[in-house]
Order: structure tokens, then sequence, then C-alpha cells
């Protein structure tokens, strides 16, 4: 599929989505080890909440995502179909 936002033709949606995710996942990842190692201490909750709640959030737009490409075909270049009875090339 062509993107005008593309890298010798590989669109860079799909290079650079990968970040997003990965460093929500690491925030949610750090803000529980933090939160283990401080047992005794009187914080807040909060940052872990909205780490889990951010990786939940991607977690659903990815579902819902894969859901609109893979069964509905939004966004899918349809391929050049050979005219009906033919075949052959």
């Amino acid at each position: 599929m062509a993107s005008p936002a593309s890298i010798k033709g590989h669109p860079i949606h799909g290079m650079l989505v990968a970040y997003p995710i990965g460093l929500w996942t690491f925030s949610l990842i750090c803000d529980v080890i933090y939160r283990a190692l401080r047992l005794g201490g009187n914080e807040s909750a909060l940052p872990v909440l909205l780490s889990l709640l951010g990786v939940v959030a991607i977690g659903v737009s990815g579902w819902l995502g894969g859901e609109l490409v893979y069964v509905h075909g939004v966004g899918v270049a349809g391929s050049p179909r050979s005219p009906s009875g033919s075949t052959g090339p």
C-alpha cells in the first residue's frame, strides 16, 4: 500500500508504532517494580494505574485496528481481478 509518508516505499507508521507501545509497557513495568521495592512508602498508586490504563488502551486500540484491517478489509488495496469467466492471464 502506497503512502505519502514513506521511506523508500516503506510506510513510516509501521516503523514508528512499536516505540510508544514498548515505552508505555516499559513504563508500567518500571512503575510496578518501583512500587514493589518501596512497600513501606505512603505513595500514591496513581502512576501505576495511569500506566495500566495506557497499556489497556493501546491493547484495545490494537485489537480494534486489527479487526478493521483483517476482518473488514479497511485500508487494504484490492487485488486486480480478471474479467469474469477468464481463468488465466
